[in-house]
């Protein structure tokens, strides 16, 4: 899960759904084990300096106010039209991983002295 990070909640949540758990419960589940996971992720990227705090200020304002309206909203919107952006959503990131194949850029594989 430490590779997902907070996106793992798109696998975590279908799956438990699938698993039985009530969808509302499943959404926050899902935000809560993607926040545990990234705060764990983020004190030891801290403690050995590899975190720009610049960025991660605007990340972590942006999670702090889409996870609630993230849980307001799977409760508001109808569970399979929020599955099917889940669904989607895998399809899409799992097409892109078997089938795309980024271009070499201008330069690169070039040795500058």
């Amino acid at each position: 899960m430490s590779m997902g990070g907070v996106g793992a909640a798109f696998i975590l949540v279908p799956i438990f759904y699938w698993l039985g758990m009530p969808f509302p419960q499943a959404v926050a589940t899902g935000l809560m084990l993607g926040v545990l996971n990234t705060g764990i992720a983020s004190y030891h990227f801290a403690k050995d300096r590899l975190v720009n705090f610049r960025v991660a200020a605007f990340l972590i304002v942006a999670i702090l106010v889409f996870s609630p309206l993230g849980v307001y909203f799977s409760n508001v919107v109808n569970k399979n039209i929020l599955l099917g952006v889940f669904a989607a959503f895998l399809v899409t990131a799992g097409s892109m991983m078997l089938f795309y194949h980024p271009g070499k850029k201008s330069g690169e594989g070039q040795v500058r002295i």
